[in-house]
């Protein structure tokens, strides 16, 4: 629970049971019931004395309606503030592209932090922007409020390491490598020993907060690889450095949207996805007995809940996507009422999802990756926007492709811009954006 007053907690514990209690009802499709729910704790909720507690639960009455346009504010963000990176990567060509997040955006972006769950900090490098360090201790003021950075980590220093680590914010360090070789050759210009440096900043701010009562036990240090042919040997060695460096979480993604040889799994480099497959289970056993959670998202093509290069799209990740085309748009004129819903979709010939492998995401944030490209979270596979210079976010957030999100996505649909890894059903319900919530 959320470090409040003791009135306050009374009123987190209220909201929490009726959470509690609709979202099992909603599992098993009693939407009415859960409805039912929610709505005596929003009434007992002022949106002016508990912004964000009142959004919740709206937000939540919203998702078990299946709204397409929502009166609730996104709980969720993920912001590309800039293309600006201090940093060259083999497989990133943002920094390449100049870009920075207007400034009639991040204007706006103070204003919704009160009623935000989650902000996922991201760049080019964030730590470059020059709005960064403003709205990130306007948002660590927001004690719901839970802060990811996304990060190579070289100019943390002590001052940011005790910003982040006493507000139990995360850090997801892209690394790369398990040794200073292969670091420096895939992360140019970056330096082993400012990468070290960086983390026993951190390390030393954990320590000055152990055992303190606060938000600093939410501290999150992630280990983040994106591997390709030059890494993907050194699995082991990055879980021995990320134990050595008191790292909370280790997360190996596949390398995407470059397609030279150093995809290995655009390929199907056989020799380096068995050095893959062979290193696994040495490395489950290795963060287990570290007690180092571990995420694996790579396509070893034996998994048969998930073909490689099957039908279904997999979306780039923001290191090497790429540009949206110049002839798309999210203006065109699009039909999203009641005559483009569940059945006409299905009659068409449209294959459902099933029921537990559909997200809520559409309905929880904005996600802005390449040049301010938005869409409702990450992994989606189709932009809802383009251009933050001349649409706001609150403005894309009811805009016509967020609510065709919205109308198919509620019906369980598959439709063409779901990523492979939502729709095959192999993620766990916290990917999906379905227990999203901390109270």
């Amino acid at each position: 629970m959320v470090e409040t007053a003791p009135r306050e907690e009374a009123t987190d514990r209220m909201v929490s049971a009726a959470l509690g209690a609709a979202r099992a009802l909603r599992d098993e499709d009693r939407l009415e019931e859960a409805v039912a729910a929610l709505e005596p704790a929003l009434s007992r909720l002022s949106p002016k004395r508990e912004p964000f507690l009142h959004n919740l639960v709206l937000n939540e009455i919203e998702i078990s309606r299946k709204k397409t346009v929502l009166f609730s504010k996104p709980r969720q963000l993920g912001l590309t503030l800039t293309h600006r990176c201090n940093i060259r990567c083999k497989m990133c060509f943002y920094p390449t592209d100049p870009w920075d997040m207007p400034e009639e955006r991040v204007e706006e972006i103070y204003s919704l932090l009160p009623t935000l769950e989650s902000v996922f900090w991201q760049g080019g490098e964030a730590f470059v922007s020059k709005h960064f360090k403003g709205l990130f201790r306007e948002a660590v003021r927001n004690p719901y409020l839970q802060n990811t950075i996304v990060t190579n980590g070289l100019l943390i220093d002590d001052e940011w390491a005790e910003i982040i680590v006493s507000s139990g914010s995360a850090v997801v360090n892209s690394i790369d490598g398990g040794t200073k070789e292969t670091y420096e050759e895939i992360r140019r210009w970056g330096r082993w020993e400012a990468l070290v440096a960086g983390l026993d900043a951190l390390n030393r701010a954990r320590d000055r907060h152990a055992g303190a009562p606060g938000r600093s036990s939410r501290f999150d240090l992630i280990f983040q690889m994106t591997v390709m042919k030059e890494n993907c040997h050194e699995l082991r060695e990055a879980v021995e450095f990320a134990r050595r460096h008191r790292f909370t979480a280790v997360n190996f993604l596949p390398i995407q949207n470059i397609f030279g040889p150093e995809n290995i799994f655009h390929h199907k480099d056989r020799e380096a996805l068995d050095k893959i497959r062979e290193a696994l289970p040495a490395v489950k056993e290795a963060c287990s007995r570290y007690g180092l959670r571990l995420h694996v998202q790579l396509p070893l093509f034996d998994d048969p809940a998930m073909p490689a290069q099957g039908p279904q799209k997999t979306n780039p990740s923001p290191e090497g996507e790429s540009a949206p085309s110049a002839a798309s748009s999210s203006s065109k004129p699009m039909r999203v009422g009641p005559s483009e819903g569940a059945a006409s979709s299905v009659a068409a010939g449209q294959r459902r999802v099933n029921r537990d492998s559909s997200c809520y995401w559409p309905w929880l944030g904005l996600f802005t990756l390449l040049r301010g490209a938005t869409k409702p979270y990450g992994w989606c596979c189709e932009n809802v926007e383009y251009d933050l210079a001349k649409h706001s976010l609150i403005e894309v957030w009811n805009n016509p492709m967020m609510q065709r999100y919205r109308e198919l996505v509620g019906f369980h649909q598959n439709v063409d811009f779901c990523d492979a890894r939502c729709t095959s059903g192999v993620m766990p319900k916290n990917q999906l954006g379905r227990n999203l919530g901390r109270l």
